[in-house]
């Protein structure tokens, strides 16, 4: 890593305030990103093989199941990051916050940030994990939000609680060593999401100051 290049990550710090507690989020280093995707090539493959499971006890006798989960297990094994399927993800820069959004924020949601800012990134997540439609969004605001699709690996650090916890863990480390993914997971989600949302931007490269 350039000299220019660290002292850019380490100017590229937020703060986020959770239960009368500010803490300061730095961007995740190469290593932790690493880590995570490992991380989240073995959630997906405990997440599929359980799926598995449920449907497979409904096929026939036990040594049946038995013998199709034996060969499942050894695919799944074998798979890597490479094997991780594609996920949808949005982005609601082109959305007004209007009075219809915030009256879903407040019906569906346990806290609502104040914030455009902090609301976008809520609604994000609120689109990445399916708790909220493009085709409902576009009857609130007239407007579809813009679609991609990235890695599941990716999808997983701000759609998914876990993957969240993950990657703000790994952004406190530096700030604040003593915080634990149980400290982390005491969040309302709302702040898991906020600070998600932080940590992916600030790590993401900025292409004008490479």
């Amino acid at each position: 890593m350039g000299r220019n290049r660290e002292a850019r990550m380490l100017a590229a710090a937020d703060v986020i305030e959770v239960k009368g507690k500010r803490y300061k989020l730095r961007p995740v280093v190469a290593q932790h990103l690493c880590d995570m995707e490992r991380e989240a090539l073995r959630f997906y493959k405990h997440q599929y093989l359980q799926t598995y499971v449920d449907e497979a006890q409904m096929l026939g006798s036990k040594d049946y199941v038995r013998g199709l989960l034996e060969k499942k297990l050894e695919e799944v094994a074998k798979w890597d990051l490479g094997d991780l399927p594609q996920k949808d993800v949005y982005d609601v820069g082109v959305v007004t916050i209007n009075d219809d959004l915030r009256q879903w924020f407040k019906d569906t949601q346990t806290e609502v940030p104040q914030t455009p800012t902090k609301l976008c990134a809520l609604l994000n997540t609120a689109l990445d994990r399916g708790q909220l439609s493009p085709e409902q969004l576009k009857k609130m605001t007239g407007k579809f939000p813009q679609r991609g699709k990235v890695r599941y690996d990716q999808w997983w650090v701000t759609a998914l609680a876990e993957g969240m916890i993950s990657l703000i863990i790994s952004s406190l480390t530096h700030e604040h060593p003593e915080m634990t993914r149980e400290d982390i997971a005491k969040w309302p989600f709302t702040k898991l999401a906020e600070a998600a949302r932080i940590v992916e931007h600030i790590t993401t490269p900025n292409p004008k100051n490479t």
